[in-house]
Formats: C-alpha cells, structure tokens, sequence
C-alpha cells in the first residue's frame, strides 16, 4: 500500500527526556560534523517529541474504522498482563543503540537513518528509566551486549508486538503481506526534507562517514509505557503524535 494512503499507525511513544536530550544532541553533532547539507537540513531529523517506535501502518478511513482499531488494541491489554505477568510482572524494557541505514544488513547507501532497539525486559537486574541520569554525548563502542537483536521472539516485548499485530491482521486492518517487523526507532527521514521542499523525489546518501563517526551512538535505555493508535500528520501541542486511544502498560 502506498504510504500515502496510511492516516494512521500503532506506535509505542518513546517520551523519556533524557532519550530526547540525547538525540538532539546526536543531531547537532551529525550536523557540526557533516558537509552534507541535506544532513543539517532539520526538516530530515524526526523531532525528539515525536520518537517512537511503529508495530504497524494503519489506514482507516471513518470514525468508525478508528473506534474499531482503538477497541481492538484496547481489548488485547488481559493478555498483554498475562505475558508481563509471565515476565516476573516487569514492563517491557528496551536498550537503544548502535546505528543503521533502512536497507540491506549493513548497507550505508540510504535515505533513512535508525537506531537499533534491544528488547531487554528479560536482563536482570530489571533496566530503571533514564530519569536519573544524565545526558550522554559519548559516541564510544559500547560492551557486547548478552540479546542477539535477531533472535529476540522469546522476549516480552516480541510477544507483545507479535500479539498486537496478528490480531489486526486477523482483523483486516493489517494486510498479510506486511513485512516482518523490523524493531528500531527512527531519527533521520531524508523524504521528510523532500516533502518540506515541495519535492517527491526522495535522494539516497552514502551515511558511510556518519556511521564511521557516531555508529555506537547509545540514546539510552527505558521501560514501554503505553502503546496507542496515532494518527500522522496530526501534532498535540508538545509536539507528540495526536492519539485515537490507547493502553497503559
């Protein structure tokens, strides 16, 4: 489906402060660092108020079509207190760090930029939040981390996002063709900075030296907190997605 026709998407806000502070501070080293003008152009950055990650595209088209898609993620919240009781009653955690191009595994040809997410709700000790900590500007490798972000599908998070989207395919609102999901949360878009220069064409970049310089990028860790129903273009006055409804984790 072209992107286009999608009004809506299930999306988990990612609202830390200190994940927020983190990314604008990796956008105003990308930009004192690169030559690239489509990189300091801040139309690509995706604003740190509206960071999240996306489960699914949605399109729906009346009131009822969203009330509908509301109802269904807000029916599914038993089973996900099942699968978090069944997690030690801990929230789903998830680490963010390292950084890729949307593409092929390891491609740095692209035009959109992510950071990869761990789901670390089963390490133990159980990960707090950010909120007591400070903002960090290192770039440094990171230690090896003990979750293969491929194999994560026996890990709370997984099972969550997996429940969520079978049901809405079971129930139309995702197509069976849908890609598997790929877990990352997004921070350059060069088709944003297209589209606010009136242009449909969307140019690919080599991010080589980006990756080179900032790959081991860590914006921090946090507990998933919500998972609600947002709708795109459409902005609360933070700045956050506007959402349809949504389900208190």
């Amino acid at each position: 489906m072209p992107p286009k026709s999608y009004t809506h998407f299930i999306s988990i806000p990612l609202k830390d402060p200190v994940i927020k502070a983190n990314v604008q501070n990796l956008y105003n080293d990308i930009k004192n660092y690169s030559s690239s003008s489509i990189l300091k152009d801040k139309n690509a950055c995706v604003s740190p108020n509206t960071l999240h990650l996306t489960l699914a595209m949605l399109t729906l088209k009346s009131k009822n079509q969203i009330q509908a898609a509301v109802s269904l993620l807000q029916s599914l919240l038993p089973e996900i207190n099942i699968l978090i009781k069944s997690n030690h009653s801990n929230k789903p955690s998830i680490k963010l760090q390292k950084l890729s191009v949307m593409g092929r595994p390891g491609t740095t040809l692209g035009s959109v930029l992510y950071s990869n997410v761990i789901d670390s709700s089963n390490l133990l000790p159980t990960l707090e939040n950010n909120s007591n900590n400070q903002s960090v500007r290192s770039h440094a490798p990171l230690p090896p981390d003990t979750v293969n972000n491929n194999n994560n599908n026996n890990l709370i998070l997984h099972k969550i996002c997996n429940l969520i989207i079978t049901k809405f395919k079971a129930a139309g609102f995702v197509p069976d063709s849908v890609r598997p999901l790929l877990m990352h949360m997004t921070l350059i878009n060069l088709r944003y900075a297209a589209a606010a220069n009136n242009s449909s064409y969307v140019k690919k970049i080599d991010f080589t030296p980006i990756i080179s310089q900032f790959g081991q990028f860590s914006s921090g860790s946090c507990r998933i907190d919500s998972i609600e129903i947002a709708k795109r273009f459409y902005f609360n006055h933070d700045g956050s997605y506007f959402s349809e409804g949504s389900i208190n984790l």
